[in-house]
């Protein structure tokens, strides 16, 4: 079974980005619907575009990463294309040359020859780009398909630049440049035509083309850097200007002649050489440089894949649409003017220098219409240049990417504003204005740099042509399931191209005279040698590749069969074995670390402690498959699941050490290793080990996992701390129960009325805007005050959540142990049922996510409650289309469910467990502006309370969680282990991108920051969870995964300035552990590899982490946990990174056994948990 490498690394000769390839098996396998790109930029996450995931997956798979957008469709890159071509202009353009050179014969046979020609070079390249879809392109390919010989480690930089794909890279873009400068110069040769044309006797200095030449250039740079982005319709339009000025001129000189040629005059008429050479051949292959430039630029579409949609399908097409068309408009063109022309002498000698000007006065007889006629041909020539420039440039900054350019620090980048490489349009348009500076000096030489842009470019063509036959056309190189398969007709394109490079190279090389003379020699091949001499100056100046890489490190490429792609590791490197990657293993038994760095020693720590220290206790002590064993010896554990590869604990388990192993030893060199926690890779690929009978093992029950003979087999349960010990009990035993014997006292006490009214005034302020279930007017007359029997349930539910973000002083003292009163008492009433209407018992379940009573995620916390509030509302039928249910209080219905779905999947999401409702199930209509009618919120302005209306943000935002809870449903099947057709991973991406380019929460408003940056967490935990576990097949997701860490803490450390952290759910916490349990795995890989610099930069990263983290913890104990243990984790790694620096040798330090008697200790019932709380206010009743 093949595998394939898609860690980029760098051709060892010619300095680019080497490439390993996915097979359409992969690609077909993660479906071609879409998939979201990625920047990386200034702390922050873009979007770039969305495009095909063909292209997307082989672009990655190259070795390259995206940074332009894909916003070139394609009947846009058709234009493109067609528009650099212009195959009919630039046969009339040119016309003098195959008038000279074998008359009419030349023109109309050298088209058939040079258009099969061509169409055999487009037929290659429309087959490699379907496969491998690059701004570079030829150049690209020649790196892939060059032979391993090709690479051998020579002495020097000079030696080395012989590498086929440097100098294919170099010919292609000399060769663009030469097209640039070719068409440059024509605005100002057709406008001085005219000039001409009407005073024959007007002498126009070289300088004034000079100057024609340079306002030209400089414009058309302007443009494409300011312009270009916003009238990308332009190309288009010069589309449609092209075809309708064809039809016009081919209409008007056929209707105007007075007379036609004979057929013998077109079709075989080859008038003697006035040129000296006595074989025709040589005439009409010289002259075939007319004909020839009609496909001048034929490669433009290829070298703008990378900003286009569908690219592995769209180039091809537009390669192809480029010949046909311009073979059909072409010939017809030239058909009708040598028909209609009626001077065949006047037009060789006619004074404007632009032949076919004179032609079309001699077909229409006015020379005003020839004149119109040339301003159109000028316009065209000007949207040709405009497309000219922009794909130059953008083959210019490919091969800057790729380090091949001096200064490709700068050309190589895109502008962040502009989005168009600023400094390679820069860079061309020197160059080019370099080369009109050589038309001042010799019209001759300048003619002769324009004269190499066909041989350079078909070279181009013909070295990834001649590398296809070298590899015999191989399935290795052309996966068999690619979009263009050319078949036995591919080796006819491949060998035409390559013939047709030989051909021209010598015959455009021949002096067009004889004798030869100064002023009439061929100085192509002269001009050529110049190029050569540049480019290898250019080679040794780069100073790449980089000196490390040896032959060894060649481009290869390799199929994908039916494997999950996984990196090419050569034979030391899997001998390694991964280090441990949190250093000494710690037992934290009765000592913990809070989040302010104090220590607590108390063995009888409270129970509701625990959220603040399990996951602690969970990371230190017991998150190893190894200890099973200690702890069912205790017989004082609890069985967690982990969940599936979604959850949080799983990637946290991947980043404990193995029992006994090394630790990581940062003095010896290391290959950097992948970021996939195996963990939850193997329980993501791996069934859970039955018997062939599908018998539990002898004396294994449901709290006990299925163990496997290999010691390190990963495991889906583990060991974890009880929340509190078992409570002894007989026949008529009395329970104490805090904070009194007396029940009913205790569930009807609230606390004191100033209290009350800030706790309920709070809720409506900052909560009700994100969980807009509750109805303001069954709590609140109009002035605010408290009416006289709200239902107690929702009442104590509101006052528990009122207390997560309230800032009274005496609520603020205490958040923790006030809402530890506040929970017990309104779960006291959900459990007793003392509601009757269960719409009032699906509110308060939702409201009780607001709050961590231990560190229970399963009977308790968000996923339970979630699941008991959209349970509840499932069996109300609020999950149905309002329709079907009673007429009254339906906005009431939606946006309880809503809410609770949106709540419930985002839980499931962040433990892995399965969802209490499935998408298929719901016909609930969507949300709309009418539902928020009756829901308000209110805003305190200068110390008074003011009734808001929600506005359209708090809308938006709904609508997007809504969407945005869909596509989590997707991720969860994915990971399911038993879903009978689950979601690509392409698909989700996909729909990931297009809802992030819909959601707009730009407006201005009060609370339209909060919620844009909440929308922003949730959607970056989206994608964070999704491609965390596939940084082994999609190359781009560990990108992808350390943009979406950075843009999650990003929006905490923005929604903190402005005070607003109150207002995050408990989704939010679970975002900031998944962005810890992401830069802790690259912090491994790049201490592994010994990337100190990168490792610096990531403990900085983690410390802004826990900073947000420890932020967090003032309202969510479980936020205090996750800073325990990356707290821990980043403490370790600055120990070795100091070492490492200091070249200090770390020894071996063992494993430490956990104290199982003092962490599993029998932990009574504190009773005096809230010690701090003044139980007077709390307590009143009234």
């Amino acid at each position: 079974m093949k595998t394939s490498s898609e860690t980029p690394t760098t051709d060892p000769v010619a300095g680019m980005s080497k490439y390993s390839l996915m097979s359409d098996q992969a690609i077909s396998r993660t479906s071609t619907e879409g998939v979201l790109v990625l920047g990386y930029e200034r702390g922050d996450v873009e979007i770039c575009h969305l495009q095909q995931l063909d292209t997307h997956v082989t672009l990655n798979n190259l070795g390259l990463e995206q940074q332009t957008k894909r916003d070139v469709g394609p009947f846009d890159i058709l234009c493109v294309g067609y528009n650099i071509c212009n195959c009919w202009v630039g046969l009339a353009a040119t016309m003098v040359i195959g008038l000279e050179q074998g008359g009419t014969v030349t023109v109309i046979y050298g088209t058939f020859v040079v258009t099969f020609a061509m169409a055999c070079s487009a037929a290659t390249m429309a087959e490699l780009s379907s496969v491998y879809p690059t701004a570079g392109g030829l150049y690209h390919w020649t790196s892939i398909l060059a032979p391993k010989k090709a690479y051998r480690h020579l002495a020097s930089q000079l030696q080395r630049s012989t590498v086929p794909s440097y100098w294919c890279a170099a010919s292609n873009i000399f060769g663009w440049l030469s097209i640039c400068s070719g068409i440059t110069i024509q605005p100002g040769q057709f406008i001085s035509a005219v000039r001409l044309f009407y005073n024959p006797d007007l002498e126009i200095p070289a300088w004034e083309y000079f100057l024609y030449f340079q306002a030209t250039n400089l414009v058309f740079l302007l443009y494409n850097i300011f312009g270009l982005r916003r009238t990308r319709w332009i190309h288009d339009v010069g589309f449609f200007f092209s075809i309708f000025t064809f039809v016009i001129i081919f209409v008007s000189c056929l209707a105007r002649a007075q007379s036609y040629q004979s057929n013998t005059f077109v079709w075989t008429d080859f008038p003697k050489p006035e040129s000296g050479w006595n074989s025709r051949a040589v005439v009409f292959l010289t002259g075939m440089a007319n004909p020839n430039f009609m496909y001048a630029g034929l490669d433009g579409a290829v070298h703008l894949a990378e900003e286009c949609a569908h690219a592995s399908k769209t180039v091809p097409r537009a390669l192809f649409s480029t010949i046909v068309v311009g073979f059909v408009v072409a010939f017809a063109f030239g058909l009708a003017m040598l028909y209609t022309l009626t001077d065949f002498r006047q037009v060789l000698e006619n004074i404007t220098g632009v032949p076919i000007y004179e032609i079309w006065f001699q077909a229409t007889r006015s020379g005003v219409a020839a004149t119109i006629f040339m301003m159109l041909l000028l316009c065209i020539a000007c949207f040709a240049l405009n497309a000219c420039v922009e794909v130059t440039a953008r083959l210019t900054w490919s091969f800057a990417r790729d380090n091949a350019i001096i200064g490709s620090k700068f050309m190589g980048s895109i502008h962040p504003r502009w989005e168009v490489p600023v400094w390679a349009l820069v860079a061309n348009a020197t160059v080019i204005l370099i080369i009109g500076c050589i038309y001042l000096g010799s019209s001759t030489a300048f003619n002769a740099f324009i004269g190499t842009a066909l041989v350079l470019q078909q070279c181009s063509f013909a070295v990834p042509a001649a590398l296809l036959l070298w590899h015999k056309r191989s399935s290795s190189v052309l996966p068999p399931h690619r979009y263009i398969r050319l078949g036995p007709l591919g080796w006819i394109a491949n060998a035409v191209t390559v013939l047709f490079f030989f051909l021209i190279l010598v015959m455009y090389c021949f002096p067009i005279e004889l004798p030869v003379t100064g002023s009439n020699m061929n100085y192509t091949s002269v001009v050529i040698g110049i190029m050569v001499i540049f480019s290898a100056i250019n080679c040794v100046r780069t100073e790449w590749p980089p000196p490390n890489r040896g032959a060894s490190s060649r481009p290869s490429v390799d199929l994908l069969t039916d494997s999950p792609i996984q990196p090419r590791v050569s034979e030391s490197e899997s001998a390694r074995t991964l280090a441990p990657a949190c250093g000494p293993h710690k037992v934290r038994t009765s000592d913990s670390n809070t989040a302010d760095g104090s220590q607590t020693t108390d063995p009888t720590e409270a129970p509701d402690n625990l959220a603040s220290t399990g996951l602690v206790r969970f990371f230190d002590d017991v998150a190893s498959p190894d200890w099973w064993r200690v702890s069912e010896l205790e017989d004082n554990f609890r069985v967690a699941y982990i969940g599936t590869p979604a959850s949080n604990l799983v990637h946290l388990v991947s980043l404990r050490p193995s029992k006994n192993s090394a630790l990581v030893d940062i003095s010896q060199p290391n290959q950097q290793l992948l970021q996939t926690p195996q963990s939850g890779l193997s329980a993501w690929q791996q069934p859970p080990i039955f018997p062939t009978n599908g018998a539990y093992p002898a004396g294994a029950n449901q709290s006990r996992p299925l163990q496997s003979d290999a010691d390190d087999q990963p495991q889906l349960h583990y060991p974890y701390p009880q929340i509190r010990p078992l409570k002894s009990w007989s026949c008529h035993s009395q329970f104490s129960l805090y904070p009194s014997d007396d029940l009913a006292t205790d569930l009807s006490s609230f606390p004191v009325l100033e209290v009350r009214q800030a706790l309920v005034m709070a809720y409506f302020q900052h909560l009700d805007p994100l969980v807009p279930i509750l109805s303001r007017s069954k709590f609140l007359d109009s002035s605010g005050n408290l009416l006289p029997r709200p239902p107690l349930l929702l009442f104590h539910a509101v006052l528990l959540a009122g207390a997560h973000v309230c800032t009274h002083p005496l609520v603020k003292r205490d958040r923790r142990s006030v809402k530890s009163v506040l929970f017990r008492r309104a779960s006291m009433l959900f459990h007793l049922r003392h509601e009757t209407d269960r719409l009032h018992l699906a509110q308060a379940a939702l409201l009780f996510t607001w709050h961590i009573n231990d560190g229970d995620t399963i009977s308790g916390g968000p996923w339970y409650w979630t699941g008991e509030a959209i349970r509840i509302a499932s069996g109300l039928g609020l999950h149905r289309h309002n329709d079907r249910l009673p007429r009254f209080d339906h906005a009431m219905y939606k946006r309880l469910f809503w809410a609770a779905f949106v709540a419930e999947v985002f839980a499931s999401l962040e433990l892995g467990r399965p969802c209490a409702i499935r998408g298929e199930d719901i016909d609930q209509s969507s949300l709309c502006e009418e539902d928020f009618n009756e829901a308000s919120w209110t805003r305190e302005t200068d110390g008074r309370v003011e009734e808001a209306s929600p506005g359209q943000a708090a809308l938006a935002y709904h609508l997007r969680m809504v969407e945005l809870a869909y596509i989590v449903l997707d991720i969860l099947t994915l990971n399911s282990p038993s879903a009978s057709a689950k979601p690509e991973v392409s698909q989700i991406d996909f729909r990931l991108g297009r809802w992030l380019m819909s959601c707009d929460l730009s407006s201005g408003g009060e609370h339209d920051e909060c919620f844009r940056h909440l929308l922003r967490i949730h959607y970056y935990q989206v994608v964070l969870h999704l491609h965390r576990n596939y940084s082994q097949v999609l190359e781009h997701s560990p990108r992808v995964c350390n943009a979406a860490a950075d843009a999650i803490i990003s929006s905490v450390e923005q929604i903190a300035a402005v005070d607003e952290l109150k207002r995050c759910p408990f989704t939010v916490v679970g975002a900031v552990v998944a962005v810890g349990i992401q830069l802790v795995q690259e912090l491994r890989c790049a201490v592994l590899a010994k990337a100190f610099l990168v490792a610096i930069e990531l403990s900085e990263r983690l410390k802004g982490m826990l900073k947000c983290t420890k932020l967090l913890a003032v309202f969510w104990p479980n936020a205090e946990a996750a800073y325990g243990v990356f707290h821990g984790i980043s403490q370790d790694y600055e120990h070795r990174l100091s070492r490492g620096l200091h070249s200090v040798e770390q020894p071996n330090l063992p494993d430490f056994e956990p104290d199982w008697n003092s962490l599993f200790v029998s932990i009574p019932p504190s009773l005096q948990v809230e010690e701090n709380v003044d139980q007077d206010w709390l307590c009143f009743t009234d």
